[in-house]
């Protein structure tokens, strides 16, 4: 039993060795980027990664440099080019938060069944409570996956209240507090609670 055991987890180290070598023969890129071919490096990463829109800024020193990519159209970045926002708003929504609470309109302590009524999470099958601090520390036990319970953007109207209650039952993977487990869904919550 114990040479099958040593057998398989051979077997496996040696399948997981071959996928590491295929994906870094697929990916590896000979070319040496310098200054002067920022734009080309920029394009490949970004076909790459199927962004389909990306600007970026550099400074350096006094030199100002500006590179975009944008595969609509093969049109250019302009001020009508859509981006998503990402975790850019998790810092305005947190000040918000952190605003409602000098206000004393929110307390950071209290669960967030307080605020919204219907949001009731479970761990080992008993209601967990959530508190708004742990929903900012990212501490409630809300699971990483619950991202893709989020709608993409450009699919119809869907409200943030639709996006929460999408999890407002769901499974804790630990209990409130205990654990930082980074989970977007969080700043949602705390968005629909401002």
């Amino acid at each position: 039993m114990e040479q099958k055991r040593i057998i398989l987890r051979r077997f496996l180290l040696i399948i997981m060795m071959i996928i590491s070598a295929v994906f870094v023969a697929m990916h590896y890129d000979g070319k040496e980027y310098t200054v002067q071919n920022e734009q080309k490096y920029l394009n490949r990463i970004c076909r790459m990664t199927h962004n389909r829109a990306v600007a970026v800024g550099i400074i350096d020193g006094d030199e100002d440099l500006y590179l975009d990519y944008c595969d609509i159209n093969g049109q250019s970045v302009d001020e009508h080019t859509l981006f998503e926002l990402g975790s850019t708003t998790k810092a305005f929504t947190g000040l918000g938060i952190l605003n409602l609470a000098k206000e004393g309109l929110i307390d950071l302590d209290e669960p967030v069944v307080n605020y919204i009524d219907w949001f009731r999470p479970r761990y080992n099958d008993a209601e967990a409570e959530i508190t708004v601090r742990h929903l900012l520390n990212h501490s409630s036990g809300i699971p990483v996956y619950t991202i893709s319970s989020i709608p993409e953007g450009g699919k119809g109207e869907v409200t943030l209240e639709e996006t929460v209650r999408k999890i407002s039952d769901v499974k804790l993977s630990h209990v409130p507090g205990e654990v930082y487990e980074y989970a977007t869904i969080n700043y949602d919550v705390l968005a629909l609670i401002i």
